[in-house]
């Protein structure tokens, strides 16, 4: 698990051609180095990539002679891509080692079993095999064509964005669907609808036969589905869990029954420790293929790593966009908003907790609701969707969409013609 002499040929060959370095930089760390010499050595290297020269070096640690030993240990910089692997497979074992010991020390901690497994599967998962990505042009031209294909054989099957239709028309055409490696976030203030909102996303996503998963944080799984059940045939969800039904009802439960038992969805309640739902989404995407996760809601998470709220939210949102990126999936997530955005103070979305929900944002959505001018007999209620941020262009109002009281189901507004 160590090879010195890699090392020594990697830093000769950068030192006999400075620019040879830039064939490894972003692979290959300071702490891939063994030696704690070659470390500093290579640290500075990288500190002063445009100006590598032996002097500059020998000078800042008195290390002359052992230089010119460097440089005579290569003839050409033209095998520092082989160096660079050699020494990157030795610091993965040497990680991999000591996270087994870290592991095994954990096995000794009073602590619930589940909570030492996430822990011990994300110190592995924490491991980078430092693969170099490709950032030419040339590679980004290639990526943008297959995404232009993809598109062009959605337009064949009728198909007219790029991403996932949510069923909100007017907020697929700003923003062209969901689409991978972004985030979204529904924020609204309490009983308004936010999580009915991502709840008629996650069916319309399902009616496409993409895998989704649902992480909630509020509600049981029992709950979660009966509210689906009731937006797919737009009744009451607490109508289905009573179970007592005239034939239309009973028609209308069965065929959601079948639907959901045949769509690609999970639906996860137990999981509120921002490290296990790292680690759940991880597992879902790659055992299930999931595309699309919604968390309902971020404000719930909890972690044993960051204590105070602003600090909790901020690197669960910072986390969540990393996550999205990695696994090139859409996160959406649900969060309440600040009193000062409730009172239509301050700009932008107004998340409560940080700032950091709305800056990872790719789109960012408020739902207002009236409800001094609402009544207890009313069936549907308007609920302005606000476009507080959006990337990839307009922001502002929608508000022809209303929401059915009992159902939580949205639908866009019907004109009657005049007489």
């Amino acid at each position: 698990m160590i090879n010195i002499e890699a090392e020594k040929s990697l830093l000769g060959s950068i030192l006999i051609e400075s620019k040879s370095i830039f064939k490894v930089f972003d692979t290959l760390e300071t702490k891939d180095f063994y030696k704690l010499e070659h470390q500093k050595i290579y640290a500075y290297m990288l500190g002063n990539i445009n100006q590598i020269d032996i002097l500059s070096i020998g000078d800042k640690f008195d290390c002359k002679p052992y230089l010119v030993e460097l440089m005579t240990s290569v003839v050409t910089a033209s095998h520092i891509e082989l160096y660079a692997k050699l020494i990157k497979e030795c610091s993965i074992k040497r990680q991999i080692e000591k996270v087994s010991q870290i592991n095994n020390e954990l096995i000794k901690e009073e602590r619930d079993v589940e909570s030492i497994l996430v822990e011990a599967q994300n110190n592995l998962l924490n491991i980078s095999l430092g693969k170099r990505q490709d950032d030419s042009s040339k590679t980004i031209i290639k990526e943008l064509e297959e995404v232009q294909k993809e598109y062009s054989e959605k337009l064949k099957e009728g198909k007219k964005y790029i991403g996932i239709e949510t069923g909100i028309e007017k907020i697929d055409n700003v923003i062209d669907g969901l689409r991978p490696s972004h985030i979204w976030t529904i924020g609204a203030f309490t009983s308004t609808g936010k999580t009915q909102f991502s709840l008629n996303i996650v069916h319309k996503v399902l009616e496409q036969r993409i895998p989704t998963a649902i992480i909630s944080l509020e509600m049981s799984r029992v709950d979660t589905l009966a509210r689906l059940m009731g937006i797919r045939h737009n009744v009451s969800s607490m109508a289905i869990l009573k179970g007592y039904h005239d034939k239309e009802m009973a028609d209308k439960i069965k065929e959601s029954k079948l639907f959901f038992s045949q769509a690609p969805l999970e639906i996860h309640t137990t999981y509120f420790n921002l490290e296990k739902i790292k680690y759940l989404i991880r597992s879902d995407v790659n055992t299930k293929g999931v595309k699309v996760v919604v968390l309902d809601y971020i404000q719930n998470i909890m972690s044993e790593k960051a204590k105070k709220e602003y600090e909790l939210l901020t690197k669960s949102a910072v986390d969540l966009q990393a996550l999205a990126r990695e696994l090139k999936i859409t996160i959406i997530i649900v969060s309440q908003i600040s009193n000062e955005a409730q009172k239509g103070q301050g700009a932008g979305a107004g998340f409560k907790g940080t700032g950091a929900i709305e800056a990872v944002s790719d789109i960012a959505i408020r739902l207002k609701r009236n409800k001094d001018t609402e009544n207890p007999e009313d069936e549907f209620v308007p609920v302005e969707i606000q476009i507080a941020k959006n990337r990839h262009g307009f922001t502002g109002r929608v508000e022809d969409y209303y929401m059915y009281l009992k159902s939580g189901k949205f639908e866009k507004k019907l004109y009657l013609p005049k007489l």
